[in-house]
Formats: structure tokens, sequence, C-alpha cells
């Protein structure tokens, strides 16, 4: 497993072989001091990822906000 650049509504990536998960990491200077990633690791958002990827033409150092709350 890896980390990534790469966020959904905030959330790191966690690259596991050609698979992405969802972390549950959104704090940048956690996600640098991070070791351990299987404690972080949520469901598998690969197809979700390679969808807005394609849609925007960007696959990396992105941050895809898909939700929005509040005005």
């Amino acid at each position: 497993m890896k980390k990534t650049n790469i966020r959904i509504n905030n959330m790191f990536l966690i690259k596991d072989n050609s698979k992405y998960f969802i972390s549950d990491i959104s704090d940048s200077d956690m996600w640098i001091n991070t070791i351990d990633l299987n404690d972080h690791k949520g469901n598998d958002v690969t197809t979700y990822y390679k969808e807005l990827s394609e849609q925007y033409g960007v696959n990396y150092n992105i941050n895809f906000i898909t939700s929005q709350s509040g005005g």
C-alpha cells in the first residue's frame, strides 16, 4: 500500500496494487506522519476515482469535491 496525493471530499486515497481505497484522513500533517495505512483503509473507490479522473482529465495532486453542505 502507498499514500497518494489524491483526495475525494478531502479524504486521502490509499493505493493498493491497482486499486484505490478511501482513507479516514483529511489532515495533511496526519497523512504525512501516518505509517500504518491498514488502520485507515476504507472502501474501494477505484471505479469512482477513475470516473472522476477521466471526467476532469486530472489524476494527481487533486481533491475531487463531489458533495457540498450548506449554502
